[in-house]
């Protein structure tokens, strides 16, 4: 109890909560916690799978059961002797060291030994309150990704510093090079790229912070691997959950240490926690348990689905250069594809090949392995089963307007995950398909669209879907209106079947292995209206849509089904095409109604006068108002100028006029005029 008496307040609090709760959480660092460590934050770093010397063993905690991390960590904190303490998971027990042991490149790190050592340091700057912050690998590098490289870095330690308080970019991990005091700052570390981990001289060590969380919390698309019936011995924390998902969560939450593998206890409810996973161990060290279930979190594997109605496109979008290889698990030549450095790559399955297959409930299912080498499969690689589900959904179509579906993909937990695939643990990705494309057209016996008929031309109603679909179409109530939508005619039922075979038949598959619709008939018109304008409503089904029966003959239409009370909510998109028929007079109102435009799909004006309907194009319309507009107006210039220019031409023509002289009530031409009659009388005589 002397000792207890001799500690600070913190290192007394700090004992005091290990004795009073038997589920002890880590104490978080805390700032100039001793004396040597006056300007800076005391905190640990963690290297996994080395082994203390039996003769260097000084007891610091052991338990029959549960976690001990928790009580090592805080009995070596409130002890200024304690340096460094290590654990061994194998006998529940940890031991301290008075001076840090494993600080040269010298050490042997063997993976599958199930035990950890924890260095007490002094860092300087802005650091993170985790229980540890870094975790070292001796003797290894990630090789190929150095983004920063720092020169005269003198220690380790200040190379840690560096990865952990740079701005620059998310440092997650650094290689320190002794010999020639550089430190090297890296985007990736060996989880993000498990391939480029690889065994190095002894004077590099591979720093991993422990700071900055996984790639997996910062995006949605991201899995779990998990393996049932195995445990885990590097349990760090251990809670209560009523699940799996339960604990996962539970991990991801987690603050005093980067939680990264969980094993749950189905029995006993118990989730135990670790700072440790498959990448930082061997997989040697999993245990078969009846019982348990391990999970580990993988690095986050971006992955889209696509779902068309031909085949399905898996995307893939990684957050660096991806030299790596996706294919099938039918691994067959046209069904993989390798990336060539570029941030996104995709890859194309038909729903009739790549190993895809049709499940009992009608979706489509294939098996995606991404493989981060391009030719050999290592630990990190995972594999993805993806499967389209093709709803039934009710459609009114239209030529004009589009009616796509946006894919609505979604990551299933993998707790329920299928068998591995090629020995890699299976995420499963969800999507529903988009509706195909689907095209009303109005078609002569060539083939060619028409817009502009007359009464009786034999013309084809074509509902086009595109050929290599995996939905199947039928339709029902297909109306004819007229232009003003004054009338209307019912061509097909709600079930499909023809009302009047005579004016309009049943529609029919066609035989050219196509699932579009087709149906012959005459060309016809509402009686004061020219205009007949289509609308059919279309549901889509997997595959095939069987036929009705409808007065002895099939029709590509079926009855509606009652709508459940709690049934989705079926979306109706308008889907309309119209033509212009003319025929003779067929009324006291009617006249000769002419076609105006041959573009079916164009803007009308309807001008009516005692029953005449003028079908004119609207642009057309404007210019010859415009034209009109104009010509009056040169008319009127015109008319101006004319009578400018009469005017001007008498005022010249007249000669000037002479003054006059009065006397009494006669009038007098002047002198000079009066000697010029005068003159000319004369020359006469």
């Amino acid at each position: 109890m002397a000792a207890v008496v001799k500690m600070r307040l913190s290192d007394f609090l700090c004992f005091w909560f290990i004795i009073q709760s038997s589920n002890c959480q880590i104490l978080v660092p805390l700032k100039a916690a001793l004396t040597e460590c006056s300007t800076g934050i005391e905190t640990f770093e963690k290297v996994t799978g080395i082994e203390l010397p039996p003769e260097e063993r000084i007891p610091l905690y052991s338990s029959t059961s549960g976690v001990i991390l928790a009580d090592c960590y805080n009995r070596c904190r409130s002890s200024s002797s304690c340096s460094a303490f290590w654990i061994d998971y194998t006998s529940n027990a940890c031991f301290r060291l008075a001076n840090p042991k494993f600080t040269d490149n010298n050490v042997e790190v063997d993976a599958s030994k199930p035990s950890s050592y924890f260095e007490r340091l002094c860092l300087q700057g802005d650091i993170c309150s985790k229980a540890w912050v870094t975790e070292r690998i001796p003797g290894h590098e990630l090789a190929g990704h150095d983004d920063v490289i720092i020169r005269s870095v003198g220690s380790r330690k200040r190379c840690s510093e560096l990865c952990l308080t740079d701005k620059r970019l998310p440092c997650r991990s650094a290689d320190y090079w002794e010999s020639r005091k550089e430190c090297r700052l890296s985007r990736e570390n060996r989880r993000s790229q498990p391939g480029s981990l690889v065994k190095s001289t002894k004077e590099v060590e591979y720093i991993e912070n422990a700071c900055i969380e996984p790639i997996s919390t910062k995006q949605r698309d991201c899995e779990w691997e998990v393996m049932h019936r195995f445990e885990f011995p590097l349990s760090d924390f251990a809670t209560k959950s009523e699940n799996l998902e339960e604990c996962q969560k539970a991990c991801e939450t987690y603050t005093a240490f980067t939680c990264r593998s969980v094993t749950f206890d189905m029995v006993t409810g118990l989730c135990f926690l670790s700072g440790a996973d498959m990448s930082t161990t061997s997989p040697k060290l999993l245990k078969s348990h009846e019982n348990k279930i391990y999970a580990q979190r993988v690095a986050c594997i971006d992955m889209s689905l696509d779902c068309n109605g031909d085949n399905m496109v898996a995307k893939l979008k990684t957050h660096s250069p991806f030299y790596g290889k996706l294919y099938s698990s039918a691994l067959l030549p046209e069904c993989e594809v390798f990336g060539h450095g570029k941030l996104f790559t995709s890859l194309e399955y038909p729903l009739n090949g790549c190993g895809v297959y049709k499940d009992a409930d009608g979706s489509f299912v294939g098996n995606l392995i991404v493989q981060q080498h391009p030719l050999i499969q290592k630990r990190g690689d995972a594999a993805f089963r993806l499967v389209c589900t093709f709803p039934e959904t009710n459609r009114t179509v239209t030529q004009k307007i589009a009616f796509e579906k946006e894919s609505e993909s979604r990551l299933v937990e993998a707790g329920s995950a299928p068998a591995p695939i090629l020995g890699i643990a299976v995420s499963v990705i969800n999507a529903t398909a988009k509706s195909p494309a689907v095209t009303l057209r109005i078609i002569d016996r060539n083939g060619n669209d028409v817009s502009g008929v007359t009464l009786g031309d034999e013309l084809y109603f074509k509902v086009e879907v595109e050929s290599t679909s995996a939905y199947g179409v039928f339709a029902r109530d297909l109306i004819a209106r007229s232009g003003t939508n004054e009338e209307e005619l019912i061509l097909l039922d709600t079930r499909g079947c023809p009302e009047d075979p005579a004016i309009f038949p049943h529609l029919k598959k066609l035989t050219d292995g196509s699932k579009s619709l087709k149906g012959r008939f005459e060309a016809f018109k509402f009686t004061n209206d020219a205009v007949v304008r289509f609308q059919v409503y279309l549901q889509f089904c997997r595959s095939e849509c069987p036929p009705i029966r409808c007065d002895g003959e099939n029709s590509h239409g079926r009855r509606r089904r009652a709508m459940a009370p709690n049934a989705e909510k079926v979306e109706f998109i308008e889907l309309q095409k119209e033509i212009i028929v003319t025929g003779p007079i067929n009324g006291p109102k009617s006249k000769m109604q002419l076609p105006m435009s041959t573009k079916g799909d164009d803007e009308r004006i309807h001008q009516k006068d005692n029953g005449m309907v003028i079908c004119t194009p609207k642009n057309l319309m404007m210019a010859m108002i415009i034209g009109f507009c104009l010509f009056q107006v040169a008319i009127v210039l015109c008319c101006a100028a004319c009578i400018c220019y009469k005017k001007d031409k008498k005022g010249m023509s007249l000669p000037p006029s002479e003054p006059t002289y009065r006397s009494s009530d006669v009038y007098y031409a002047r002198p000079s005029l009066i000697s010029t009659l005068q003159s000319i009388r004369n020359s006469r005589r």
